[in-house]
């Protein structure tokens, strides 16, 4: 994969932890090329549809308060509008890279759904063109695996699933690195100050350590991932999984997803003796759903799950293992103090391989179908040709007018008609019939009350509703600088609960 001749530095601020449901409140860029020069700059924020339940969290982090985003103004779009000029955006150029910080688990995934949901394609932007998009958080954590001199590190309690302190860890919070590294940074959370750091920070790993940054860019390169983890491979995985280890361990691949074989493969961290998993009764698979690190050791598997995936398409922090074993870099004392385990887990790894695939392949998430036309972006399935182009065609319309009518057109696929109606009805409102005003006011009132199908979750995972936002609001300490916030946001809910009550 070539060189990237420019990049898109990006960051969202949302009110919600989750697309699913939930509503983005801001979005910036700045546009470079390969040497950091600045090309363009982007800031904007997103109007609130009607529809929108904040999280208090999140606008206590930010400090956006939703309701200075009830109208469009110069830097304020309706959502269909606000999402066009990202896309525009990150396609801007040929040969553009997309780089966040944390960007795989939250941003690509919130570019995503909103790209899905307002009827374009939710991939394009990071593939078409030669495009590519890359995570900045993948870069930090190998520089701490491989060049810790390079950046200061402050360090921070690390807790076990319980929440007792086992420790201390390295904290990359862009905040915390930019504090201890020089960088200005002035408003943390605001979506432009962050990008400026992200721009920073990354400059004085490829100036200080070149040979990280260039190992760590090869992660965009799909093929060159899936040479890395080809079947039976030993690889160095990094990442929060491997805290324990100093965010590195050496893993071997079991095989293939069936539903992705090209893309996704799943993978055995060789530090964790598989033994106890080789003969699980059906009620302890079924108990080992969902579960994630320290979670299992919770089942009773004392050194957790060693079994995780490797998406090739999704910037999987792998390198080869070659890079200890040709003197480049010295692992960790503590992956060194595991070398006789690791020699004895590879083999019997080896010898149950299939035993350990099925599991990994019985316990693969799987996405239920949600009868609701924002949800069904993976349970779904891609775009029918003529769904893509209804969808096109959709985008293409010249008005709001001539959306409406498509949306209703006998010609418009069900999925593309019901997708298009919930856009109009988030955008312009005005413009509905009728019967489509009572069913989005009923939809509203479900939303309001908890009860909808794409309800927001907070990030216990529970449904959020208007209820859940002002009781967070109670409870929340009146701090002065806190008041005219809280009040406006009151003022917010309660309107909204007026709706429901009608």
């Amino acid at each position: 994969m070539t060189t990237p001749e420019r990049f898109v530095w990006f960051d969202y601020e949302t009110f919600n932890i989750s697309p699913f449901g939930g509503a983005a409140s801001q979005f910036a860029a700045i546009v470079t090329d390969n040497d950091f020069n600045i090309v363009e700059k982007h800031n904007f924020f997103c109007k609130i549809s009607d529809d929108t339940i904040p999280e208090l969290g999140a606008c206590l982090v930010t400090g956006i308060n939703p309701c200075t985003l009830l109208d469009e103004a110069d830097n304020v779009f309706c959502e269909f509008d606000f999402v066009t000029k990202i896309n525009e955006i990150f396609q801007g150029g040929n040969n553009s890279c997309s780089v966040g910080y944390n960007s795989t688990k939250f941003d690509d995934e919130w570019t995503r759904v909103l790209l899905y949901r307002n009827l374009k394609d939710p991939y394009e932007w990071a593939y078409k063109n030669k495009n590519s998009r890359f995570d900045a958080l993948n870069l930090v954590q190998m520089t701490y695996v491989f060049a810790p001199e390079v950046l200061n590190w402050e360090y921070v309690d690390a807790h076990n699933a319980d929440g007792d302190i086992i420790g201390s860890r390295p904290s990359f919070r862009l905040e915390v690195l930019s504090s201890i590294n020089g960088i200005v940074h002035e408003n943390a959370h605001d979506a432009l100050s962050d990008v400026i750091a992200l721009i920073n920070l990354v400059k004085i790993i490829k100036e200080k350590a070149p040979y990280v940054y260039d190992l760590a860019m090869q992660q965009r390169d799909k093929r060159r991932m899936q040479d890395i983890i080809a079947e039976d491979k030993t690889f160095l995985a990094l990442g929060n999984r491997n805290r324990e280890l100093g965010y590195a361990t050496l893993a071997t691949t079991l095989g293939y997803s069936p539903s992705s074989p090209s893309s996704k493969a799943y993978a055995w961290d060789l530090t964790i003796d598989p033994s106890p998993f080789l003969s699980l009764t059906d009620e302890q698979k079924e108990a080992m759903r969902g579960k994630f690190g320290d979670e299992f050791k919770k089942l009773g598997f004392s050194d957790g799950n060693g079994a995780f995936s490797v998406k090739v398409n999704a910037i999987p922090n792998v390198v080869e293992k070659s890079v200890y074993s040709d003197g480049s870099f010295s692992p960790s004392e503590q992956l060194v103090s595991k070398r006789a385990s690791i020699k004895e887990n590879l083999q019997l790894v080896r010898a149950n391989k299939k035993v350990l695939l099925d599991l990994c392949i019985y316990l693969e998430r799987q996405f239920d179908k949600i009868d609701d036309p924002d949800m069904d972006i993976y349970s779904g399935g891609f775009f029918s040709p003529l769904e893509k182009a209804s969808a096109k065609e959709f985008n293409n319309c010249a008005t709001w007018e001539e959306r409406a009518v498509l949306s209703r057109a006998e010609k418009t696929p069900i999925r593309i008609s019901r997708m298009g109606t919930r856009v109009i009805s988030r955008n312009k409102p005005e413009l509905l019939t009728e019967p489509e005003r009572e069913n989005w006011k009923r939809y509203k009132i479900s939303r309001f009350t908890g009860s909808a199908l794409n309800q927001p979750t907070s990030r216990d995972g529970q449904k959020y509703s208007i209820n859940s936002l002002l009781v967070e609001i109670d409870e929340t300490p009146a701090a002065e600088e806190l008041t005219d916030l809280l009040l406006s946001i009151k003022g917010y809910a309660s309107k909204c609960l007026l709706l429901a009550a009608e």
